[in-house]
């Protein structure tokens, strides 16, 4: 029976759950219709294919991180571009704060300068970008901007850093200082260079450029050039602008990141900036002004970290080294080949120019060829004998009375003798054979030794840049660990015990990483000394790829499956026994 009453009052809680949910999906709806719209407006210094990206990279996290509390729109018309050129920048921003956007973002050198001239901000404004401290007014050591209406995510550099650690690694007496047109024409870069420069002992020359053409044509009658600009320069570009310093043979520093490092650029004090994280970052500060939090109030994020980091191919090719007490706090890109090198050796290479070069050898083969001229003479015994012999007579004629005693006399004398047989010339030669071809077996055994020897500098200098590509994998990991760990010690979040782990660890990778390059370069020693090369020659090995060259008619690659596969292991070792 009481079954039978829940059976009736079933259909009764049915309509009143259905009645429930039907008004929360209204409630929902209406609450997504009254979502507010924020149109975001762009200023921007240049608009390349790589900023482009960037774009489209932020509006998509943007609109990610924002997405649940208002509706991001941005308009193309809003999107503002004045090439580096603060006098439109200027406009672009009036222009800008006359529309009916609701935020502005702003982004480069230019629009840093355009925000630094403003007074107040009557609409919502966040800047973006990477200026020098040497130009900027901005106080690098602010949590917040204390500006209403404003907030800012800038990196902060300084020029004076740079050029001194320029200085550091290429001792320069004139610089070339590059940066854009618009920023020359706008800024007394003069008082700003100048008191570096007169600090440094050194000279400089401006550098204004629109384009790659303008760089390449400019740089004459200088010894080190610093890219202070250049962030409109594609990939391509910058790539090309790396070749022709190079060629040039001047080292070459920038202010811009990582990547142009990575493309041929010498060094930057720049990290490797995660920009996911930067973009995440600017997405929470929109987040926050939509959600009516006062972006005064909001905390900035500045970058003071500077880490230098190096190309080692292009200080290869420059010949520039890194001093020791540089290498803890730098961080290398780029392969470990020596590009500078006017000899590469591949296995098979090495092997025959130390069949010919090498003075045991040499030596060896004097010793064959001394050998065999030994059999000639020990022949020479059997061979005719030939012997002439003559007298010549001359009488006074006083004395002399012919026909008996004649004045003038000549006697004459020829013999010719043969060996036709002798024990000891017979037992000679045989000797002399045998010591011949005894010769010729220790300079074969020397020619194997020889290809052994090479053998062995070729792999152990290959292993010695192998461990040293190691042991900097390891020492950059130690570098970032222990960046991780200090930043968690001054944020409360750990102790100082993994600092200091850390700090120790980094001497020992520091000290390893040196021993590296000892190694290495004691490798490329031993194999000029195998060559009877100068030692301080500069070589190279090129790297040995199992299945290509001289390594093509051995099947090494089913030998590394049998050593792979531990079934095969037992009886490939009785295989190796037998």
């Amino acid at each position: 029976m009481k079954f039978m009453n829940r059976k009736k009052t079933w259909p009764g809680r049915l309509k009143s759950t259905l009645f429930i949910l039907t008004l929360c999906a209204f409630s929902a709806l209406g609450f997504a219709q009254q979502k507010e719209v924020v149109k975001v407006a762009i200023l921007l210094d240049i608009e390349t294919e790589e900023t482009l990206g960037y774009l489209e990279q932020l509006r998509a996290e943007i609109k990610a991180v924002v997405g649940e509390d208002a509706i991001i729109e941005f308009p193309g018309e809003y999107q503002k571009v004045h090439n580096f050129r603060v006098d439109q920048a200027r406009t672009n921003y009036k222009n800008l704060l006359s529309s009916d956007a609701d935020i502005i973002l702003a982004f480069g050198t230019s629009s840093s300068l355009v925000m630094q001239e403003q007074q107040s901000f009557p609409k919502p404004t966040i800047l973006l970008g990477s200026i020098s401290e040497d130009l900027s007014a901005v106080d690098a050591d602010l949590q917040t901007s204390g500006i209403p209406n404003f907030t800012y995510l800038t990196g902060i550099q300084s020029f004076e850093a740079d050029l001194e650690t320029l200085k550091e690694l290429s001792s320069f007496d004139r610089v070339g200082i590059a940066i854009e047109q618009g920023i020359a024409d706008n800024i007394d870069l003069k008082s700003t260079f100048d008191p570096i420069l007169a600090k440094l002992g050194a000279q400089y020359t401006l550098l204004p450029f629109n384009s790659l053409d303008d760089l390449a044509n400019s740089i004459v009658d200088v010894d080190a050039f610093y890219l202070a600009g250049g962030f409109f320069l594609t990939d391509e570009e910058v790539a090309q602008l790396a070749q022709i310093l190079i060629a040039n043979g001047i080292p070459s520093f920038t202010n811009s990141g990582l990547k142009d490092v990575e493309l041929g650029l010498m060094g930057t004090n720049n990290g490797n900036d995660d920009v996911t994280q930067i973009f995440r970052r600017l997405a929470l500060s929109i987040e926050a002004y939509v959600n009516n939090e006062k972006l005064e109030n909001l905390n900035v994020f500045v970058d003071a970290e500077r880490r230098l980091t190096v190309n080692f191919n292009t200080i290869d090719q420059l010949q520039i080294p890194v001093k020791y007490s540089l290498i803890a706090q730098t961080d290398f890109v780029g392969q470990y080949e020596k590009a500078s090198a006017p000899k590469s050796y591949n296995l098979l290479g090495l092997i025959n120019e130390t069949l010919e070069q090498n003075l045991s050898l040499v030596a060896n083969e004097l010793g064959v060829q001394l050998t065999e001229q030994d059999i000639k003479s020990a022949w020479s015994n059997y061979y005719p004998v030939l012997t002439a012999s003559g007298t010549f007579t001359n009488i006074d004629s006083r004395v002399a009375v012919a026909p008996f005693q004649p004045e003038f006399s000549v006697d004459g004398n020829l013999n010719l003798t043969q060996t036709i047989y002798s024990e000891a010339a017979s037992a000679n030669i045989s000797v002399q054979k045998n010591l011949n071809q005894a010769q010729e077996a220790s300079f074969r055994a020397s020619q194997l030794d020889a290809i052994l020897e090479s053998s062995n500098l070729y792999f152990n200098a290959l292993i010695s840049k192998v461990n040293l590509r190691i042991q900097n994998q390891n020492l950059q990991l130690t570098k970032e660990n222990l960046r991780i760990a200090t930043q968690n010690f001054e944020a409360g979040q750990s102790g100082k015990s993994d600092m200091l782990r850390f700090e120790s660890q980094l001497a020992q990778n520091t000290q390893v990483f040196i021993e590296a390059v000892n190694q290495l370069e004691q490798a490329f020693i031993r194999i000029n000394q195998s060559l009877n090369a100068p030692v301080m020659d500069v070589i190279d090995v090129d790297e040995a790829v199992i299945g290509q060259g001289v390594f093509e008619t051995y099947n090494y690659e089913q030998l590394a499956e049998i050593l792979d596969n531990p079934e095969l292991k037992r009886p490939f070792v009785e295989f190796l026994i037998e």
